[in-house]
């Protein structure tokens, strides 16, 4: 098993409000109220799921997350005590925004069912609210900080999709590496896993080398610009991408756009 400690992750938590939620979700763990700190812990996850929707909505403008928001509000407003809404939030950042992996999804799912037996009284049971392990609720926390608390919002695989078309969007706006460079790392590059930018870099290279068609010649500019700052800022990354891809990168086409890509992009990164 892989090493794994609750406090280093938790200086991880990406956002502040869900750091100081999930704090009282480990006190009740570390004082043994396992029950309360599970009940707990599925509130925090769902606080954190929205607030990652809003960011993707308001920063990256993700048209995907928008359309969940807009789910959950119209949810809340035609039944305010209704928590249908929760049930659903794991299940549409898995399907439409390609934030889960299926076994994540079955963990929280299973953070989901065994919250329920710790809050709701079953008449029928000898012990009317179920009482967790400790190994069980610690699973539980890792698997919660791993697969949802840690994570940036960007973790999305169609958060790609966003960033080509805003990268279209200020195509003409902003000119020249430096400002491409600064623009990209600050609202892109900094906060991206590499699972992420590991795929952005092959569309970004079958853009540049592999696809010759208008919308790929007027944008081969800043591709290149873009590809040359992720270079300049995540070498290591790019060498990831180089080794992980070799069938892929050496299918180049040899239409004269695309060889005039190929050149300026040697001349910079010999």
């Amino acid at each position: 098993m892989s090493y794994f400690s609750i406090d280093e992750s938790i200086e991880n938590i990406k956002n502040p409000y869900t750091k100081e939620l999930f704090k009282e979700v480990y006190s009740s763990y570390a004082m043994g109220n396992y029950r309360s700190a599970t009940v707990m812990l599925w509130s925090v996850v769902v606080t954190d799921l929205v607030h990652k929707l809003k960011e993707l909505d308001s920063v990256y403008s993700d048209p995907k997350a928008a359309q969940i928001l807009q789910y959950i509000q119209a949810e809340q407003t035609k039944d305010p005590k209704s928590s249908k809404w929760e049930s659903e939030i794991i299940d549409k950042f898995y399907k439409e925004i390609n934030f889960f992996e299926t076994f994540e999804v079955a963990n929280l799912e299973h953070l989901q069912k065994m919250r329920h037996v710790s809050a709701h009284p079953v008449i029928t049971s000898t012990d009317l609210l179920h009482s967790p392990t400790k190994e069980t609720v610690y699973s539980l926390i890792r698997n919660a900080l791993e697969s949802v608390l840690t994570k940036e919002a960007l973790f999305s695989s169609k958060i790609i999709d966003v960033m080509l078309k805003d990268l279209n969007t200020i195509r003409d706006t902003l000119v020249g590496y430096d400002q491409r460079d600064r623009y990209f790392s600050h609202k892109f590059l900094s906060k991206m896993p590499n699972a992420v930018l590991l795929k952005f870099l092959k569309t970004l290279w079958k853009f540049l080398f592999r696809v010759n068609n208008p919308e790929t010649i007027l944008n081969k500019d800043i591709n290149l610009d873009i590809l040359n700052s992720i270079i300049n800022r995540k070498e290591q990354i790019f060498i990831e991408f180089l080794n992980k891809e070799k069938d892929f990168i050496s299918d180049i086409q040899l239409e004269d756009n695309l060889k005039e890509n190929l050149l300026h992009f040697l001349l910079n990164n010999r």
